[in-house]
């Protein structure tokens, strides 16, 4: 359970970071 949630907290951070650098790029 514990496990689960840190590998969600992850791709949360990982997705976020990821939208953060391609609107960088556009803008």
């Amino acid at each position: 359970s514990m496990f689960y949630l840190l590998i969600t907290l992850f791709s949360i951070i990982k997705i976020s970071s990821l939208k953060s650098i391609s609107l960088r790029k556009i803008n």
